[in-house]
């Protein structure tokens, strides 16, 4: 009776065999871990847009992803956009990738910036902010210790916190 060579060669070393193994099991379970990472971060960076509704999403020349991009389409483009047949509304909204700060504490956050008043995630706390005013998810709000009214710092400018969201529902993977 022969033993094929591979099980020959495996069985040899038992110690590599097993090391081997176990570095396949780890790089396995590294990559499926990173891939849930990615989609959490994913669900939470599109969460705006998940929301809203839209049919279209129009953004300048060169955003292909609003992940670490920054989009401003300009008034003109809008009105511009507004006007096609079958179009019944354009929402504008500037996006930037920044960090709220409220004294030594920091956080990163996707900034969208409406014209028109209203959120589009609901709120759990606080009404809807106008002017210079800033919604704040709970779970950075709390990490700031920004309570509704504080001010934070965002984009050289203050701001001051008007209401709180809830995290948006999870929505089914597609």
């Amino acid at each position: 009776m022969s033993v094929p060579v591979a099980r020959r060669q495996l069985l040899a070393r038992k110690g590599r065999t097993i090391a081997g193994v176990c570095g396949i099991a780890t790089a396995l379970v590294l990559i499926l871990t990173l891939n849930a990472i990615m989609a959490g971060m994913e669900r939470q960076i599109t969460a705006f847009i998940d929301h809203s509704h839209p049919d279209v999403i129009v953004a300048q020349a060169g955003v292909d992803t609003i992940h670490m991009s920054e989009s401003t389409l300009p008034r003109r483009d809008a009105n511009l956009i507004a006007a096609l047949p079958g179009v019944t509304r354009v929402r504008p909204i500037g996006l930037v990738t920044t960090t709220v700060e409220r004294g030594r504490k920091r956080g990163l956050v996707y900034l969208v910036g409406e014209e028109q008043r209203g959120s589009t995630i609901p709120t759990v706390a606080g009404t809807a902010p106008g002017p210079h005013q800033i919604v704040i998810d709970r779970t950075l709000a709390s990490s700031l210790g920004a309570l509704l009214g504080s001010r934070v710092q965002a984009l050289g400018m203050t701001f001051r916190s008007r209401a709180r969201s809830r995290r948006p529902p999870r929505t089914p993977t597609r």
